[in-house]
């Protein structure tokens, strides 16, 4: 019996750990998005908002990926979320010569619990005409594991990790 309770209490321990560690690189990134983040001012609330944007190849195609706090500031000049969003986004240039552009688009508590995930398939002429806008169904577990995925990416991208 002192066994299985130690032993739970071990497992118990180490889940705290394991929370607390991406807990910690949550607010890291949280702590990043403010500091550095380019401020831009919406309807919608106040944006700070990273950005990676990464050639693939050589025809102007390339992997674009916005994270963003949404807030406000208050008297005091301090920055306060409400969510994040982020919007991640391969361009590809098709056979007709279009932009062939595969989005995701992600709504986050401040927290990291996933509130909305979308994922949209666009296709637009070199002048930005849309041709084709098409939404794509997110089961849970694809719209959980590209989320987990991305913010990994962004984790190492800012040495948040």
């Amino acid at each position: 019996m002192k066994k299985l309770i130690a032993s739970i209490f071990v497992s118990i321990v180490m889940l705290g750990s394991a929370a607390l560690a991406s807990g910690s690189q949550w607010e890291n990134l949280n702590q990043i998005i403010k500091d550095t983040g380019t401020v831009s001012e919406t309807q919608f609330g106040i944006y700070l908002t990273l950005s990676s944007i990464v050639p693939i190849g050589t025809e102007g195609a390339r992997q674009a990926d916005y994270l963003s706090a949404v807030g406000g500031y208050d008297e005091n000049g301090n920055f306060h979320s409400g969510r994040l969003e982020g919007v991640s986004e391969q361009w590809l240039i098709d056979t007709d010569g279009n932009w062939s552009i595969d989005q995701w688009l992600f709504r986050v508590s401040v927290d990291g619990e996933i509130d909305w995930i979308a994922h949209y398939h666009m296709v637009q002429k070199p002048n930005g005409t849309m041709i084709s806008h098409d939404s794509l169904i997110v089961d849970d577990g694809e719209g959980e594991s590209k989320w987990h995925s991305w913010v990994e990416d962004w984790y190492a991208r800012t040495g948040a990790m």
